[in-house]
């Protein structure tokens, strides 16, 4: 993984001014929230008793910004629990799912992880 390290950290209140992307993947421990953000003020959380995902932290405040690689994509992957999936967009084999080119890992405050797959709108 290449480190691009921001000098100094950047509050956002929405993912997609975070990232400039839609969708993607929301890593938490060992657990997976697979996702569009695109209505959602604040960082997306999962409430397990209705299935469903809910606009929460509203002060997103990021850590680092790097470019990650298909292959470490998958490997972040390995062992955690897809806890939501409406669209079932990590179903299919990942060498499918996955563009060669990776994409783009930032690091948040709670110890977030967002996920922004290259080829994912």
């Amino acid at each position: 993984m290449k480190n691009k390290t921001n000098k100094k950290n950047k509050r956002f209140n929405n993912l997609v001014e975070l990232t400039h992307q839609e969708s993607g993947l929301i890593i938490k421990d060992n657990e997976v929230i697979v996702c569009n953000w695109s209505p959602f003020e604040g960082l997306p959380l999962y409430f397990e008793l209705t299935n469903d995902i809910f606009g929460g932290i509203v002060d997103i405040e990021l850590i680092d910004k790097q470019k990650i690689s298909r292959d470490e994509i998958i490997e972040l992957l390995e062992d955690k629990k897809i806890i939501y999936d409406e669209n079932n967009d990590l179903s299919a084999d990942y060498d499918e799912i996955f563009s060669n080119k990776g994409g783009m890992m930032y690091k948040l405050k709670g110890d977030y992880l967002i996920i922004c797959p290259k080829n994912w709108c």
